[in-house]
């Protein structure tokens, strides 16, 4: 279970649990759940929340933990904590989901499950202005918690270190993408810390650490893309992290770990050197509308 907080009188605490198998449903039913618990009287806090696959192998179980705020120590009181709950059947797809969630205030948690048979995962986003931040151990000079608040002279807990970047076409990327050249990512979506934006194309990576990094654009041409780090001498292309097509006119991307070596390793979507084609970004692909390109890096370790 995800902790927000630490219960001193255990006989004031309760836990209730919340099902479905719908994405939107589990939303309605853990935010009823949340809202109630604001509104009881004596006031009560939130201490920590779980998302689990379901017995049955489609539904979803969330776990919600509360007690008196007078008995926790941390834990969620703001009346505007919320979740946003999101479901896929694969990662790609997943993150693609994630990626469109419309994200306006602080990110407290996340957390993914997958179905006991495999074939669906749920993806649930806790929000909340104004809310305590998880409470994660600190090494003894600001060493980060796994989850949580530094110390005095520490950088940030692992699970707020996370950026989302976004292009949307037509207008951004104009030109085409020549081989060895960067994808632009030039608008600024969710966001943490340890994780930003220097140029439209660069991208810095503040902390040595594993990240995951997942990316999508739309293109016209057979192609390929890559991630290149900058690490010491120079950037250097992610072996796995290519992926690309022979044919066709759809999205090329790729869900990857990656570890850093340097602090402030700069990150960038390239179209590899030695590619014979540069690459159009496809505006409007599929319809009337802006197209959106997108970049998400988040450090999990």
């Amino acid at each position: 279970m995800s902790r927000f907080g630490t219960i001193s009188d255990p006989a004031t605490a309760s836990v209730v649990f919340v099902e479905s198998a719908e994405a939107d449903d589990l939303e309605d039913l853990v935010n009823a759940e949340l809202a109630a618990i604001f509104a009881a009287s004596p006031a009560r806090a939130v201490s920590g929340m779980s998302l689990a696959g379901g017995g049955d192998g489609h539904t979803f179980v969330v776990e919600i933990e509360s007690a008196q705020a007078s008995a926790v120590v941390g834990g969620i009181t703001a009346s505007g904590a919320r979740v946003r709950c999101y479901l896929a059947g694969e990662n790609e797809a997943l993150a693609i989901v994630r990626a469109a969630i419309p994200i306006t205030d602080v990110i407290v948690d996340e957390q993914v499950a997958g179905a006991a048979k495999g074939t669906r995962f749920m993806g649930l986003v806790l929000l909340g202005g104004g809310v305590v931040p998880p409470l994660g151990p600190t090494g003894p000079t600001g060493t980060t918690g796994t989850t949580g608040t530094t110390g005095a002279t520490g950088s940030a807990g692992v699970s707020g270190t996370f950026g989302g970047f976004f292009a949307l076409m037509p207008g951004d990327n104009a030109a085409t993408v020549a081989a060895g050249a960067a994808v632009e990512f030039p608008q600024d979506g969710a966001a943490g810390v340890g994780v930003t934006r220097s140029t439209a194309t660069q991208f810095v990576l503040a902390d040595i650490g594993t990240y995951e990094v997942s990316w999508q654009v739309s293109v016209d041409e057979a192609g390929q893309l890559a991630l290149d780090v900058g690490a010491g001498g120079g950037p250097l292309i992610v072996a796995n992290s290519v992926a690309g097509r022979a044919t066709g006119t759809s999205q090329i991307m790729n869900h990857v770990l990656l570890t850093t070596t340097v602090v402030n390793s700069v990150l960038r979507v390239i179209n590899p050197a030695g590619n014979p084609a540069a690459l159009t970004i496809t505006p409007s692909a599929g319809g009337t509308h802006a197209v959106s390109a997108w970049l998400l890096i988040k450090r999990i370790a």
